[in-house]
């Protein structure tokens, strides 16, 4: 009979509908595990869990991921050199200010060309317009005091300008981010008359360009 056939199976679209809440459920169920499993290898300092954080495309995940190897570098300095590197690599990775702050204090024990460069690098992808001014400013400082080498005027100030790019364009339109610009004008001034004198240093006869005035 039509009626008895129809009631041997679900409503129309029944089966569907059950099918895809179960797929849906086991979406957030393995989602939540990945999340849960992520927090574990950070806590034991695993800094491929951030590169994974990232590929989840969740963006408080990632900050969490991130923060939590931050927490875990304060006292290791092997994992915030790693952990920066990581970052500065070009893997779309960004960064934060805590961890920037982290590794300012670290450049100032031994800055050096190589290390500025990261340094400089990962200030920028803290989108930060404060913490990069608080870089750029150190970083000039100690080389006008003589105590970072291996940089002329001229390389400095094309990284300040270049790093400067890769902050995000809400950190550049705040106000921060103003501030922010008027250091970079200064600092690019002080450094083309560094660069200046720099060049003519080097075209006389013994003359070496020097860091520090």
């Amino acid at each position: 009979m039509p009626g008895h056939a129809r009631s041997l199976f679900s409503e129309p679209g029944t089966g569907s509908q059950d099918k895809h809440e179960g797929d849906a459920d086991f979406q957030v169920n393995t989602l939540e595990d990945r999340a849960v499993a992520l927090r574990a290898r950070a806590a034991a300092g695993d800094l491929e869990a951030l590169s994974d954080a990232h590929l989840m495309g969740d963006a408080s995940l990632y900050r969490e991921i991130l923060d939590t190897l931050t927490e875990q570098s304060t006292d290791a300095p092997e994992i915030l050199r790693a952990l920066c590197s990581r970052i500065a690599r070009g893997e779309d990775l960004r960064a934060s200010p805590s961890l920037t702050e982290k590794l300012l204090e670290n450049w100032k024990l031994s800055p050096s060309r190589a290390s500025t460069i990261e340094l400089l690098r990962v200030a920028a992808l803290s989108d930060d317009a404060g913490m990069f001014e608080r870089a750029i400013v150190t970083v000039f400082d100690f080389r006008q005091a003589g105590r970072l080498q291996g940089l002329a005027a001229s390389e400095l100030r094309a990284l300040f300008e270049s790093e400067y790019w890769l902050l995000s364009a809400e950190a550049k339109r705040s106000g921060a981010g103003f501030m922010l610009r008027q250091k970079l004008a200064e600092l690019r001034r002080r450094l083309g008359t560094d660069e200046q004198r720099e060049e003519i240093l080097s075209t006389e006869p013994g003359g070496h360009p020097s860091a520090s005035h």
